[in-house]
């Protein structure tokens, strides 16, 4: 797909989240909850090191910053992409609640949603190599975050009782080859070597001790290798208790009338209703330890390079 066809997709996602702000101002708000989280630096996204991240909430948003929430896709200053991380952008949980019908909020979310679909669709299309689709995307959209860009407004359609944000650190356990270990652990010191000024060259010291132990290693019987880590950045999420319609069975559920559910909050939520008790993201500070690997009582981990904080673990059954 041609990449001239951005400019009009972008635009489309913009009317269209326009018509949702007519909506609201149509029918009003019962809650309006938002909070906003700034980007993270990119030196402190590839060193590591933040310690705190700081949360601003607005107890009764107004409809037009809720709106300027959802249409934050691009930076006016293209030279600010240099110093703030692009994957680790700005995110505004929330929680709005419109005065209004959930179906007429569901076919406006739907369409805003199914014009971001289509923008992402054509940026893939636009060239097969990541990085001369990076150069021409963002020639054609300066200051674009495309991460922001694509984020799907998420709206619940039950009637909500509470809803509390949280902080959660994403953990990732999975089972691995050698070789895909390997090809991995290359792409991390690749990464590393290109930003020599904010390069942790301890932590390549340690991928090229843990590649030099996969090149020669022989697992016994029973052993397997495992990639466990802990995300460095917290997300928000939503933890959600909404009534449970009568004529639906409880099933496993642990409250009584309740349902409970906990879904990612990078973006407002929109519900219909009345106003909802809503408690609010709190500021973020770090843990002075990391949390070890879970399933300790059943399986034995041992680091790859012990203290190189890789998070790969030959692992065996506990004696």
């Amino acid at each position: 797909m041609s990449v001239d066809s951005l400019p009009a997709l972008s635009a489309q996602i913009m009317t269209r989240i326009d018509l949702l702000g007519d909506y609201m101002r149509e029918q009003k708000l019962s809650t309006s909850v938002l909070m906003t989280i700034r980007p993270v630096s990119r030196l402190d996204e590839r060193k590591k090191e933040v310690t705190g991240i700081l949360v601003s909430t607005e107890n009764n948003a107004g409809i037009e910053d809720v709106i300027a929430a959802l249409k934050d896709v691009k930076v006016d200053n293209v030279e600010s992409l240099a110093k703030n991380s692009t994957k680790i952008t700005a995110k505004y949980p929330g929680l709005i609640v419109v005065k209004g019908d959930v179906q007429r909020l569901k076919e406006l979310i739907n369409d805003i949603n199914d014009a971001k679909a289509n923008f992402a669709v054509a940026m893939r299309g636009v060239s097969a190599n990541k990085n001369q689709r990076f150069e021409q995307v963002h020639g054609k959209i300066p200051g674009l975050i495309s991460l922001q860009s694509t984020r799907k407004i998420q709206l619940v359609e039950q009637t909500l009782k509470k809803v509390s944000f949280a902080w959660r650190m994403n953990i990732i356990q999975r089972r691995m080859k050698s070789q895909d270990l390997i090809t991995q652990l290359k792409n991390r010191l690749a990464t590393i070597h290109k930003s020599p000024a904010t390069a942790d060259m301890e932590n390549a010291i340690h991928i090229e001790q843990a590649l030099d132990r996969l090149h020669n290693l022989v697992l016994k019987p029973g052993e397997e290798l495992r990639l466990s880590r802990t995300n460095n950045f917290p997300v928000p999420v939503a933890h959600l208790f909404s009534h449970r319609p009568a004529d639906v069975p409880r099933g496993s559920s642990k409250y009584a009338d309740l349902d409970y559910q906990v879904i990612k909050a990078s973006m407002p939520i929109f519900a219909a209703g009345i106003e909802v008790n809503c408690q609010a993201l709190e500021n973020w500070t770090a843990p002075t330890q990391k949390s070890a690997p879970t399933r300790r009582l059943t399986l034995e981990y041992s680091e790859l390079v012990p203290g190189g904080d890789l998070g790969i673990y030959i692992v065996r059954s506990a004696k």
